[in-house]
């Protein structure tokens, strides 16, 4: 019922400081909780991982990623593909790890949370398996697994707890 809110254009308004979302994070964490039933000051990181739910956070790097990836396969129109450099193939040093993705420097938060250097530098932080997903069904499912795990491993649980 709020999901939709929550997701729509998310990608802008997602990237807003803490402070500022602090009070859609708690009705969330609120909505989740009156669904399951479960106690007021329980923690909600368990129930989003076991009803495999986004944080609003991360619903917003959920969208930023897969408009990397719709950049990436050239899925987006020309218009949108000036927000993004793709690193030059051709390099003078080999290293290890090897980002798709360049951004410029930056000098002010405004700038940093831009999505032309939110994304690249989000992009380069996902583990191969995900980068390299033939879909976006599956980069969508695995970057739903990807978070919701990671609200399962802040509460030291074993996957199968949950």
């Amino acid at each position: 019922m709020i999901h939709c809110h929550l997701t729509y254009c998310n990608i802008l308004w997602g990237c807003a400081a803490t402070a500022t979302l602090h009070k859609l994070m708690i009705l969330q964490n609120r909505a989740v909780r009156l669904i399951t039933r479960s106690p007021f000051r329980s923690s909600a990181s368990p129930i989003f991982a076991k009803l495999q739910l986004l944080k609003i956070a991360d619903i917003n790097k959920f969208q930023t990623a897969q408009f990397m990836y719709n950049i990436k396969h050239h899925h987006l129109p020309n218009s949108c593909m000036r927000y993004t450099m793709v690193t030059d193939p051709v390099r003078i040093h080999n290293t290890r790890n090897f980002p798709y993705f360049s951004y410029p420097r930056f000098h002010s938060i405004i700038r940093e949370n831009c999505i032309s250097v939110r994304g690249p530098r989000l992009w380069n932080t996902l583990s191969v398996e995900i980068q390299s997903a033939l879909s976006i069904a599956s980069l969508k499912r695995l970057l739903i697994k990807h978070y919701c795990d990671s609200y399962r491993s802040l509460l030291f649980l074993p996957l199968e707890d949950i």
